[in-house]
């Protein structure tokens, strides 16, 4: 069993508004992604992923990664147009 493996489950690509709470907070106290991923019950380099992935030029904010992910998430999404012009009409 993995030291970062808590008895909750979790799934592996989503982050929570309170993880990402979490991972700010930490950061705020000056802690190493090392020390706040056993805190969350994630691996260091999935935190440092979530800092990466949500840090634009500003200090990592738990409540704007959450939303620019849920941006990201909605573009991903995006309907395809049907290919053959009888359906998409």
């Amino acid at each position: 069993m993995s030291k970062y493996s808590t008895n909750k489950e979790k799934c592996s690509t989503h982050v929570s508004r309170e993880e990402r709470e979490e991972i700010a907070i930490g950061l705020e106290r000056g802690q190493s992604i090392r020390r706040i991923a056993p805190k969350l019950g994630r691996s260091p380099s999935w935190v440092s992923r979530e800092i990466r992935r949500n840090t634009p030029r500003f200090s990592y904010r738990g409540n704007r990664a959450h939303q620019r992910a849920a941006v990201r998430s909605r573009r991903s999404h995006a309907r395809k147009r049907p290919a053959n012009p009888v359906i998409r009409a």
